[in-house]
């Protein structure tokens, strides 16, 4: 909360002073110049301002996030060690979900097993895990030498929800 107030500060006084101001906090050991466009894409009001810090408080605030104001919130997308990484927020600013894509090396053994056994000769190619205050779920995209599904995997159910074949 500290790096916000410090931020907001700079930013109003950098609008009413001088272009140079940024520069002159940045290289006196301040506020990056990346977390000022940060905030500026999601916008300077509150709400926007509790998502930033909340993103930054879960996730640290080095990860050169890119901000997307949506019409029901706002969004942060960055990536790490191979996962892509997509956070909400409501209008609020308070988070609401996180959807993180990534490989079947990521994916927990018991939803990978489950996938192997229930789908066997299919190969799994990615994952999107669906996180919010409900709980966890996996969309997990397979293919065998001749198809391709969609499955759906929560609370230890699976369901198809996609089956297409190859041309």
């Amino acid at each position: 909360m500290k790096k916000i107030s410090l931020l907001l500060a700079i930013i109003s006084t950098c609008i009413a002073t001088s272009p140079g101001c940024l520069a002159q906090t940045v290289a006196s050991g301040g506020v990056r110049p990346d977390a000022v466009l940060k905030i500026y894409n999601a916008g300077m009001d509150p709400s926007a301002t509790r998502a930033v810090g909340d993103l930054w408080k879960t996730y640290g605030d080095k990860k050169n996030e890119s901000w997307d104001r949506l019409s029901d919130g706002f969004r942060a997308k960055f990536s790490e060690n191979n996962i892509q990484y997509s956070i909400y927020y409501d209008k609020k600013g308070n988070w609401s979900r996180t959807l993180r894509q990534y490989s079947e090396k990521e994916l927990p053994k018991e939803i990978g097993e489950e996938v192997r056994r229930c789908h066997h000769g299919y190969s799994i190619l990615w994952i999107k895990e669906i996180s919010g205050p409900e709980g966890i779920a996996y969309q997990v995209h397979i293919e065998s030498p001749t198809r391709w599904k969609n499955l759906w995997v929560s609370d230890g159910d699976m369901l198809v929800t996609g089956n297409f074949a190859k041309e």
